[in-house]
């Protein structure tokens, strides 16, 4: 089935708000689902190779008597298996746009959806920022011990995360809570109709 036989499929079986179509909701899906795919996919390319590098490291550096860094790179393998984990769990809500499912459950699953986005994004420092940060400033820490090299390092770790947290909260309020509030209004929409 193509894209126009859904879309016919699907205009005909449903009820929705006059501005609410297939062709909306495939736009939205083409555009940010596979925005969020995409960035997964990246993110995922990047921690992989990173965690296995931090688990050899991490390996040899306890063996030889460096706990701090070898504490801390075990920390960063944790850090970079769960950073994956947890975006797959929020991409895994993205709704399927199916000709048979109701309008209104669709509507809400893919509020849930962008909710979970959001929160991503939003809470950035909370899952993923900090524990990544503990970890590289005190892997450094433990080879590099304290110095002003160290002090230096720590400035410019805090300063770059810094500037992904806000650019990553200003995406979720420009972005995603755009979208979630146009679904919100077709939810209303709809739950008035019924």
């Amino acid at each position: 089935m193509n894209w126009n036989e859904l879309s016919d499929a699907w205009n005909q079986t449903q009820e929705k708000p006059m501005n609410l179509s297939i062709s909306n909701l495939e736009y939205r899906e083409r555009t940010t689902h596979r925005r969020v795919r995409r960035r997964d996919l990246l993110e995922t390319i990047v921690a992989v190779p990173l965690a296995v590098f931090f688990l050899v490291a991490g390996y040899f550096l306890l063996r030889h008597g460096m706990w701090l860094s070898g504490a801390a790179a075990l920390w960063l393998t944790a850090s970079c298996i769960y950073i994956p984990w947890k975006l797959r769990k929020a991409r895994r809500m993205l709704p399927a746009l199916k000709p048979d499912s109701p309008t209104l459950e669709y509507l809400r699953r893919e509020r849930d959806a962008l909710h979970a986005q959001f929160d991503l994004l939003n809470g950035i420092l909370r899952w993923y920022l900090g524990p990544l940060g503990v970890g590289v400033l005190l892997f450094y820490a433990g080879i590099k011990g304290l110095s002003s090299d160290t002090a230096w390092y720590s400035v410019a770790v805090i300063g770059l995360y810094g500037l992904i947290y806000l650019g990553n909260r200003a995406t979720a309020r420009k972005r995603i809570q755009p979208l979630i509030d146009e679904v919100e209004q077709h939810i209303s929409q709809l739950e008035e109709t019924q």
